[in-house]
């Protein structure tokens, strides 16, 4: 049996604290502080960056050109721009900030779960 390379042990080890970071910025209800939205937002940018080679090699083995390279390729590019230009200034930037990263990560989560055969 092939061993795992070390990012997908790491992720599934982790997932229970991704799915519980996603849900917790998912919430409605009580806007959260501050600091408890920059943590949030350091814990969401940890699980993209462990994320973040499975997704671009599961990307770069789709066929250039194809809508479904494209969608992907674009949505990748939209998480790195994300992770390079952070939360901006404010509250509600942040809060808005924590839900995307939140929807980052589920659609990684979700390209990532694609078994062999299929299109990744």
């Amino acid at each position: 049996m092939e061993e795992s390379p070390p990012y997908c042990r790491e992720a599934r080890e982790d997932l229970a604290a991704i799915h519980l970071a996603v849900t917790r910025a998912a919430e409605g209800g009580v806007p959260l502080r501050g600091d408890e939205l920059q943590a949030l937002i350091v814990l969401l940018r940890g699980h993209v960056e462990l994320l973040l080679p499975a997704v671009s090699a599961g990307v770069g083995r789709l066929w250039r050109g194809g809508i479904e390279w494209y969608n992907a390729d674009m949505r990748l590019a939209a998480v790195r721009r994300r992770l390079e230009n952070g939360p901006g200034s404010g509250l509600s930037s942040a809060q808005q900030h924590v839900v995307q990263l939140a929807r980052d990560v589920a659609w990684m989560l979700e390209v990532t779960a694609v078994p062999e055969g299929d299109s990744w």
